[in-house]
């Protein structure tokens, strides 16, 4: 009972100011490349221990390249967002379970350690089941729990009243080209500040404004949007999908640079705090 308290209080709080922007804080994102317009992360960096890389590996085969047999895989990459050092956020679209698949989360330690843990199991909510956008978020169980470098950011809770910008992080691509293979993210944390150009605090969801070059695209899915509060860092979204102005795209189309729709942690706490308590299993 006191791990779960303990995790609840690190997930609720409490903050009726609006909140302010990154800049001139330790986590300031300049341009250049990444997610899309934003700046890699230093595994030293504070945010590189706050948010996770949540990869599914699926389709393992035996290919041959250059006469040497290869074990090979493909690889459904997410980001994640740690709620303790064994429970991770995570869009629900991103915890699929193709045959025979295996789910990692992995992060870089401050000393530069590339590390992997293994899902136990998942949850995501029965709205979301029955095919409800709205609750596009879920939680995984590690086997193991994270290292100690790991950083658990507290959720917003309801009583947030307007947001302005926020900081997305995740793992996914540089562009929306499919066909550019140079998009890929390459498991690489990268961060960018973005504009809100849609929010209510009563909403389901808020959306930001990526049409200036700069947003989250495929793989940055179930990462974070952060605000400052007075000082503090709270996570207040969790990226959800990405929008286009045309709905025909072929590989070469660019599709992550009309708006981005993040999931409102403020309001689904209650429901997140309902899943995490699900996988706490060692509370009587």
């Amino acid at each position: 009972m006191k791990k779960l308290l303990m995790l609840l209080s690190l997930l609720l709080i409490n903050c009726q100011e609006s909140p302010e922007s990154f800049q001139g804080t330790g986590m300031d994102m300049g341009q250049g490349q990444g997610i899309i317009g934003g700046t890699t992360a230093s595994f030293q960096s504070d945010l590189s221990q706050m948010v996770v890389s949540v990869r599914t590996y699926y389709n393992t085969r035996i290919e041959v390249i250059n006469g040497q047999k290869v074990e090979m895989n493909d690889v459904f990459q997410c980001t994640g967002i740690p709620l303790s050092r064994q429970l991770i956020l995570t869009a629900a679209h991103c915890l699929k379970t193709p045959d025979g698949y295996l789910r990692t989360v992995e992060f870089k330690t401050k000393a530069g350690e590339h590390l992997a843990y293994a899902e136990d199991t998942f949850v995501v909510p029965e709205q979301y089941k029955a095919g409800n956008q709205d609750y596009d978020f879920g939680i995984l169980k590690l086997k193991k729990q994270l290292s100690e470098d790991i950083i658990i950011t507290p959720l917003m809770d309801h009583s947030i009243g307007d947001l302005r910008s926020v900081l997305a992080a995740g793992y996914g691509r540089t562009n929306g080209v499919w066909s550019d293979i140079k998009g890929d993210g390459g498991n690489t944390l990268r961060s960018v500040q973005l504009t809100v150009s849609a929010f209510a605090k009563n909403e389901n969801r808020f959306r930001v404004q990526q049409s200036q070059g700069k947003g989250f695209c495929q793989g940055d899915s179930g990462g974070p949007a952060f605000a400052r509060i007075q000082g503090r860092t709270y996570v207040v979204g969790i990226a959800s999908k990405t929008t286009r102005s045309s709905e025909s795209a072929t590989v070469d189309t660019e599709r992550c640079t009309d708006e981005g729709i993040y999931i409102s942690v403020q309001k689904q706490f209650g429901m997140i705090v309902e899943l995490a308590k699900s996988l706490a299993t060692d509370v009587p």
